[in-house]
């Protein structure tokens, strides 16, 4: 009896880990264009003062909560959005692809509507994870490249470049973790919130709804607008007066676990055998 509980446990692990190679492999091309964009970006910028840590702050480190006049007119930070817009890109549209063939297959075997759905968190935080090492190690190479690969940020020279003012305190470790930590959260969960729209609705509604939410998080400084948790210059780790970590951290757990549980709940109810035309 015991052996055959084993046997099963086992069955089911290695039909999740099909099932998340095959989310991988269908985003296979989506990561060569995300590499590209990376690319792209520290070409255009083409500055070899920067560092690997530079470069991680440049890109995914965010914007001063006050927008910019410069010049009578509004500086938006297009470099921030199109990072923002990778991970979207990223989970876009293989849940729901899914949900016609292999995946119905899957849910066949495993006979358990709470099994799948966790599979497909799983594929979803794996995703967000990798994009990440993506970025880190376009980062890395992009430091190795200029010789400079220290783990400390040059803000002097980000407040010459794109006036963002200087954290109350340089040298505070906690500024790196939170750069190199929230970012990530943060997309754990818009990405879960796409998911679960785009299962409900479409995956092109479900991109659209995240990337509106965070365009309006470069607008209201807000904890609710989830963009400004990961942004560490809109953190109090960068200045005391800004959002608090707590804040940041309480929005995107109670947000994560609202989404996680409405989405099973949603998913026990949807018959994915009915197709739309």
């Amino acid at each position: 009896m015991n052996t055959k509980k084993k046997m099963s446990n086992k069955s089911i692990r290695g039909v999740i880990w099909h099932d998340i190679e095959r989310g991988f492999y269908a985003d296979r091309f989506r990561y060569l264009i995300a590499v590209l964009m990376l690319a792209g970006v520290l070409i255009i910028l083409g500055n070899h003062e920067f560092g690997m840590m530079d470069t991680i702050f440049f890109i995914q480190g965010g914007y001063d909560p006050v927008l910019i006049i410069k010049e009578g007119k509004i500086v938006f930070p297009f470099v921030w959005m199109l990072i923002q817009f990778l991970v979207p890109f990223m989970i876009y549209s293989y849940c729901n692809d899914d949900c016609e063939g292999v995946g119905i297959d899957f849910l066949m075997k495993c006979r358990s509507r709470r099994l799948w759905w966790n599979s497909k968190c799983l594929w979803n935080c794996l995703t967000v994870l990798s994009v990440y090492v993506v970025q880190y190690a376009t980062a890395f190479v992009y430091g190795l490249c200029n010789g400079n690969l220290s783990m400390k940020v040059n803000y002097e020279l980000f407040e010459k470049i794109s006036n963002k003012s200087v954290p109350d305190n340089p040298a505070n470790v906690w500024i790196i973790v939170y750069m190199l930590v929230m970012p990530v959260v943060v997309s754990l969960v818009t990405a879960l919130v796409q998911m679960t729209i785009s299962m409900f609705t479409n995956p092109m509604i479900g991109m659209l709804a995240v990337m509106a939410w965070n365009v309006m998080s470069v607008f209201i400084n807000n904890p609710l607008m989830i963009g400004n948790n990961s942004m560490v210059v809109r953190s109090s780790v960068y200045n005391a007066q800004r959002i608090q970590v707590w804040q940041s951290v309480a929005v995107c757990l109670v947000v994560y676990i609202v989404v996680y549980v409405a989405g099973m709940i949603g998913f026990n109810k949807k018959d994915i055998l009915v197709r739309e035309d």
